[in-house]
């Protein structure tokens, strides 16, 4: 069977009746250079291990079992995690599990699964339907020393968006919390079947941990205050949604130097953690 060729999974497909399930978003990856460009982003270590979130039909499996240590892929639909059960037998650093990967205990998989590598890290064509949910549980477990992952085109520019562009937005700021997120390059919905009708990108995140925050929670809702109502300026969307009277937050953005007329997508990471430092100490 070959995975890179479309006419040879459109007829597998036709022939075992399976269906690819929206729901899932069940895109396979069928283009082989991208495979390897995406499995020699992840890393270069060899004793490292990798998680995958969906296997779908195995294709990027093959690359990383052929390029780590270790490869747990976590599939949550059981025809395709019983049919790459089946077709990769005999591949011994890769294990499959099916399951659901948000009610995944990260941790107890991380130290079931990845004991004799040095480092563990995400390597994923991720299902667009679960992307942010699936980013914000992986950067917050700071289990992972990287994380690469394709994903829609639209929803990396987000991430990835800087401050004082109109794509900048809370996703924005929560990321480089935690890591330094980077561009890779661009993927061609002609690389998928079925085709979806999006462009992807594949983006990575180096995990940092420099910032000493005792109230992470409290940071990230004056975050989302100030992008929850992104026409407001910061004055009035961080004092609506901190439900924090004006003559507070105004005195705090005045002694922060930042001015209270200017919107959430102009402030940066560091301008946020200040507010939350002065809205502490009042």
């Amino acid at each position: 069977m070959n995975f890179f060729n479309k006419s040879e999974i459109r007829e597998l497909v036709k022939k075992l009746n399976f269906r690819a399930k929206k729901s899932f978003g069940q895109n396979f990856l069928v283009d082989k250079n991208i495979c390897q460009m995406i499995a020699s982003e992840a890393s270069r270590n060899f004793s490292d291990g990798v998680l995958e979130v969906g296997s779908g039909l195995g294709t990027l499996s093959f690359f990383l079992s052929q390029k780590f240590k270790k490869v747990v892929s976590i599939e949550i639909d059981k025809y395709l995690f019983e049919f790459t059960l089946k077709n990769f037998d005999e591949i011994k650093s890769i294990e499959f599990i099916n399951d659901d990967v948000l009610d995944v205990d990260v941790q107890k998989l991380i130290k079931e699964k990845f004991q004799n590598c040095k480092n563990v890290i995400v390597c994923s064509n991720l299902p667009y339907c679960i992307t942010t949910p699936v980013l914000t549980k992986f950067l917050e477990s700071r289990l992972f020393s990287k994380i690469t992952v394709m994903i829609q085109k639209e929803a990396a520019d987000r991430i990835l968006a800087p401050p004082g562009t109109r794509s900048c937005g809370a996703i924005s700021s929560f990321v480089r919390y935690y890591s330094n997120p980077k561009f890779n390059f661009k993927v061609s919905n002609t690389c998928f079947f079925p085709s979806p009708k999006v462009e992807s990108s594949v983006i990575s995140f180096d995990i940092v941990n420099k910032y000493k925050i005792s109230d992470e929670q409290k940071l990230f809702k004056i975050i989302k205050s100030a992008f929850n109502e992104r026409r407001k300026n910061i004055l009035n969307s961080i004092s609506s949604g901190m439900k924090t009277n004006k003559e507070k937050i105004s005195e705090i953005l005045q002694n922060c130097n930042i001015n209270k007329n200017l919107r959430a997508e102009n402030l940066t990471l560091e301008n946020f953690i200040e507010i939350y430092e002065k809205f502490n100490s009042h």
